[in-house]
């Protein structure tokens, strides 16, 4: 790793048919005040939309295509891998940043070096308005973590036959190994909610978290 990819944080995008919002999501890196280096990878996960020609349009961006739609898991491992940085950040298509998000959770990591994972506070918003959730529930929403390389090196990539509970299979991962996660207070991502945030049904969503949970307690009995 050079000298200038020990203080860069690469920042990855996983997106599917995100064209209406995805300008949004980068334009909130982009804005972030003080973030030191970053690189923004937007990764195109089978999008039948626009959204390929939406990431081109800024130049700051990377660029990665899927020809095929194989989840967030899948498009998240396919960024990180292709990254350069000493930092994982990762945001949503359809979720915003505040500006000073990089900035606290890069100072938190310095000043605490034991720490692998640090995670921001999140306000949850769409057509009912806006409501800030407990510190709690920010521990398993991709785009409020940023995480150290070496977390992603001792824990693994996402499991991609999870379409949906990866990220939480990843975090149940990196707990059991005893990696430190920690979350700042400070209000650092807008979580958008809308008609389209997925589109697998609710029984899916509910099939794949229990998977999840039910593969995070036989790991932790020993079963495998």
């Amino acid at each position: 790793m050079t000298p200038s990819e020990a203080s860069l944080v690469s920042v990855v995008v996983p997106v599917f048919d995100g064209e209406r919002h995805l300008p949004d999501a980068i334009r909130s890196v982009l804005q972030q005040r003080d973030p030191g280096p970053f690189e923004i990878i937007v990764v195109d996960d089978g999008s039948e939309d626009g959204s390929a020609a939406v990431a081109e349009s800024f130049p700051e961006v990377r660029l990665l295509r899927q020809a095929i739609n194989r989840g967030p898991g899948a498009a998240r491992n396919e960024g990180i891998q292709a990254s350069r940085g000493a930092y994982v950040a990762l945001l949503d298509a359809d979720d915003i940043w505040l500006p000073t998000k990089l900035r606290d959770q890069r100072d938190y990591l310095d000043r605490h070096p034991d720490v692998d994972l640090v995670f921001a506070a999140i306000e949850v918003f769409g057509k009912n308005g806006a409501r800030t959730l407990p510190e709690h529930a920010s521990g398993l929403l991709p785009s409020a973590m940023l995480a150290r390389r070496g977390a992603f090196d001792r824990v693994g990539l996402f499991d991609t036959s999870l379409r949906l509970g990866d990220f939480i299979d990843w975090y149940a991962r990196a707990i059991d190994l005893g990696l430190v996660s920690d979350c700042l207070q400070a209000l650092g991502v807008r979580r958008r909610i809308h008609d389209n945030n997925m589109g697998i049904r609710d029984r899916d969503r509910r099939v794949d978290y229990t998977r999840a949970v039910r593969t995070a307690l036989r790991r932790r009995r020993g079963d495998g």
